[in-house]
């Protein structure tokens, strides 16, 4: 029986892991299919560096969809990390949606997601057609079309939402009878510290330069829920990995680390739905980015160790 004749009271569900180089777009395409942020975005590339799950509910069925880190040429630990994080999802997966920008043709990038995939049905999504040369669009297109056997191109813009309906509306008609993975209304499995943690990132990326933002890491200490008051006081550290990067995240008097504070305060309210209270403080765990056992405290785990999940 194939899918589309699955009965309508059938159960359908898998995976689709969301692969593609760096600064494509791939978070905020999950974000955008989901209707929330559940993924870090930002202008930077290498913005992703882990493996995040969101559950997108439809009739009958859901996806759950794995946004990964983007593939590039890694210099440090955590580079290599997440690059066995892509690899791995592109090797567990029912179904794999290369995104790729429409303003540049395929490269190496793309001719390794397309070489992981194996026999698994391949989609390409051809995102931020909102800023491509209209006139060089069909060209980009076959020669995608030489670069693989694509189930489906869809050029579409994650950020405006063109084209989303109908990628979405395909993904849903290939998942197979299977159980549901997530609860009803829960997009993701990521603990609110985490989703936290991410979201402060973001900003620590978009407001530092030179190569601040790939040395950072965000912990939670403390998230206290205060439901007499209805809000939530959360307590952060930023680390940086060398002791000479803390005074430029700090800035003078303090300025930069506020500025830091007061966007990551308002993106968590947005987030959460609900005032949030937040407390920042730098620090150094030096050489963390080259480091397995700082890696693995910061949740940047091994795919490929003995006992990763």
């Amino acid at each position: 029986m194939s899918n589309d004749e699955l009965p309508r009271t059938a159960n359908r569900s898998g995976f689709v892991t969301i692969a593609g180089r760096t600064n494509v777009g791939k978070s905020t395409l999950l974000n955008r299919i989901l209707g929330t942020s559940v993924a870090v975005v930002s202008r930077k590339p290498q913005t992703t560096r882990t493996r995040i799950l969101g559950a997108h509910h439809f009739a009958g069925g859901q996806i759950v969809f794995v946004d990964t880190p983007g593939l590039h040429q890694p210099e440090r630990e955590l580079g290599k990390r997440m690059l066995a994080t892509a690899h791995a999802a592109l090797a567990d997966c029912d179904v794999v949606l290369l995104v790729a920008d429409s303003g540049h043709p395929p490269g190496a990038a793309e001719e390794e997601v397309v070489r992981r995939s194996g026999s698994r049905p391949i989609l390409l999504a051809l995102n931020k057609v909102d800023l491509a040369d209209k006139p060089a669009l069909l060209p980009r297109i076959a020669e995608y079309h030489q670069l693989a056997a694509f189930e489906s191109i869809h050029p579409i813009s994650a950020a405006t939402g063109v084209g989303i309906r109908e990628l979405v509306e395909e993904l849903e008609q290939r998942m197979g009878e299977g159980p549901p993975y997530f609860p009803e209304g829960l997009v993701t499995d990521a603990p609110d510290s985490f989703l936290a943690a991410e979201l402060i990132r973001g900003e620590v990326m978009e407001r530092t330069g030179q190569e601040i933002p790939y040395c950072v890491a965000v912990k939670v200490d403390e998230w206290a829920e205060r439901a007499d008051r209805g809000d939530v006081v959360v307590h952060a550290s930023i680390l940086v990995d060398r002791q000479s990067q803390q005074g430029m995240l700090v800035g003078k008097g303090g300025h930069k680390v506020r500025e830091i504070g007061t966007a990551a305060r308002k993106t968590l309210s947005r987030r959460f739905g609900c005032p949030i209270h937040l407390v920042l403080r730098v620090d150094t765990a030096e050489n963390w980015t080259r480091t397995g056992k700082a890696l693995d405290q910061f949740g940047y785990v091994d795919p490929n160790a003995e006992g990763a999940s």
